[in-house]
């Protein structure tokens, strides 16, 4: 039972840290794009930035940008989820390929 557990919470902590990283790296590019902008002579490298992170969001989130973040963290997450199945296989089977004496 206290290996089940630990599946879980390694899974459940890798899909929390798989969908924050995106979000976060989103959400700072939004940020930063926002914060060129108002810089004198950047404002236009600011606006075009923001513009097309808008457009790809929203494309991905069919025409919500919050839906688009959402989506791409939800996705991130299910793939870091599942990588973290799959290490947590192989590493039972090296487990047991180490066992055998040959």
């Amino acid at each position: 039972m206290k290996q089940l557990s630990n599946v879980i919470r390694s899974f459940l902590l890798t899909v929390i840290v798989s969908f924050t990283f995106p979000v976060i790296l989103v959400s700072s590019l939004l940020v930063m794009c926002l914060a060129i902008s108002y810089f004198p002579g950047l404002e236009t490298i600011g606006k075009v930035g923001l513009s097309q992170i808008l457009t790809f969001l929203g494309i991905f989130g069919a025409g919500s940008v919050f839906r688009g973040i959402i989506v791409i963290g939800l996705t991130i997450a299910l793939v870091g989820g599942w990588f973290d199945l799959y290490a947590l296989y192989r590493g039972r089977q090296f487990k047991q390929f180490d066992s055998k004496n040959y």
